[in-house]
């Protein structure tokens, strides 16, 4: 089980995109109403990530298009593919959302201000 204390109150998390081109280390932002992982727009040029095609989503402020991407994230020991969107976001380098955390059990202790992380085969890593 890895456990994150939160930075500046907030659940941050590292997490690695793999692209075509090469690996980049970002730090995460768990967000449990996200049903997907959003990473900055310099991503997709910077680790060549596969345009997949483009989708509606439904963000705070209505519904809007975006490009979705193809990518590798390497998160907790584990690497997988997911579907990514590039925005640029504010007081964050991207969010981890439920198609990352939905293969781990993540705990959330709000009083002790701690995120925790434990893989979904029952493996314990270490952060």
């Amino acid at each position: 089980m890895a456990e994150y204390r939160y930075r500046n109150g907030d659940p941050l998390v590292p997490i690695t995109v793999i692209g075509r081109r090469q690996s980049l280390n970002l730090v995460g932002y768990v967000d449990t109403g996200a049903s997907t992982i959003v990473v900055p727009r310099r991503v997709k040029n910077d680790a060549d990530l596969v345009w997949l095609g483009a989708t509606m989503i439904l963000t705070v402020g209505g519904i809007i298009p975006e490009d979705v991407y193809l990518a590798r994230v390497r998160f907790e020991g584990q690497e997988f593919d997911v579907s990514v969107l590039c925005r640029d976001l504010p007081g964050s380098e991207c969010l981890i959302g439920r198609d990352v955390i939905d293969r781990f059990l993540v705990l959330f202790d709000g009083p002790r201000k701690v995120l925790s992380v434990t893989s979904s085969d029952g493996r314990r890593e270490a952060a």
